[in-house]
C-alpha cells in the first residue's frame, strides 16, 4: 500500500498533509522506524556484551577509547531514531481519539 498510494485529495488542516499519507504512508514509516531502533538496540546491547567480555570497556577504569566512540556512536543512533518516532507519534495524534485535534 505504501508504494502504490494514491493523494486522496483531501488536506489535513493541522499539517497540510494529504489523507494518504494518514493511511499507507505513516503505517510503513512508524513500522521502519520501530524495526530500525529494535535492531540497533539490539546490536547496541550485544555490542556492550561483547566489549565488556573482552575487557574493552570496563566500569571501574577507562576503557579502549576506540570502543567507546563505537558505542556512542549506537547510541547516537538510538537516540534519533527515537526522535524519529516522537515525530511520527506527533503526526499518529491526529486520528487518535485522546486527540483535541480528532479529525476522524
Amino acid at each position: 500500500m505504501f508504494l502504490h498510494s494514491q493523494p486522496t485529495g483531501t488536506v489535513d488542516p493541522l499539517f497540510q498533509a494529504d489523507i494518504s499519507f494518514y493511511l499507507f504512508r505513516l503505517p510503513f514509516i512508524g513500522g521502519a522506524v520501530s524495526a530500525a531502533f529494535g535492531a540497533v538496540l539490539l546490536t547496541t546491547l550485544a555490542t556492550l556484551a561483547l566489549y565488556v567480555a573482552t575487557n574493552n570497556v570496563a566500569w571501574a577504569r577507562p576503557g579502549n577509547p576506540s570502543a567507546i566512540k563505537h558505542l556512542s556512536g549506537l547510541v547516537a543512533v538510538l537516540l534519533v531514531l527515537q526522535a524519529a518516532s516522537y515525530r511520527i507519534d506527533a503526526y499518529r495524534l491526529v486520528y487518535s481519539p485522546r486527540s483535541p485535534f480528532s479529525m476522524f
